[in-house]
């Protein structure tokens, strides 16, 4: 007749100990900002201002999306150089985001983003360049903030 095996009681408390720990620490790293809380970060996709079509449904003149592509190009490429290896600009992001007068113009922003860097406006926000640095992107505080101010914009 085989032998029963029993389980490690030790390897147990381990395995518990070490899942608890895990989740306790990124708790404590996403509210000091230091890793994002996706599903906090990911909120903001829903605002219609990230959307790069958005503004599209306004049907601007030629002439108006000229005049917003002058402020729109130089903020996207602020944008895109506000994330480096050892620090985010976050006050270069919101530098740019605030030559842009309305939501729809953030959205026209986006669709610029999109055109110029082949990448959405928000995600780049959210990740950064991306890359094995988790603190890359903005944090959820910052993203927030970015929200409010965009959300007290008029629409049009």
């Amino acid at each position: 007749m085989a032998e029963k095996k029993s389980i490690n009681p030790n390897l147990v408390i381990t395995v518990v100990g070490v899942a608890v720990g895990v989740f306790t620490i990124s708790k404590i790293l996403k509210s000091l900002g230091i890793i994002k809380d996706t599903a906090t970060a990911n909120a903001g996709i829903l605002q219609i201002w990230w959307n790069p079509d958005f503004y599209q449904s306004l049907n601007w003149t030629q002439t108006k999306k000229n005049q917003v592509y002058t402020r729109a190009l130089p903020a996207a490429e602020k944008i895109k150089r506000a994330f480096g290896i050892f620090s985010d600009n976050y006050n270069q992001i919101l530098a740019a985001i605030k030559t842009m007068r309305t939501q729809a113009e953030v959205s026209f922003l986006a669709d610029v983003f999109q055109y110029e860097y082949n990448e959405d406006l928000y995600a780049y926000l959210v990740d950064g360049y991306g890359g094995v640095n988790p603190a890359t992107g903005l944090s959820t505080e910052h993203l927030k903030q970015l929200n409010l101010y965009i959300s007290k914009l008029p629409k049009n």
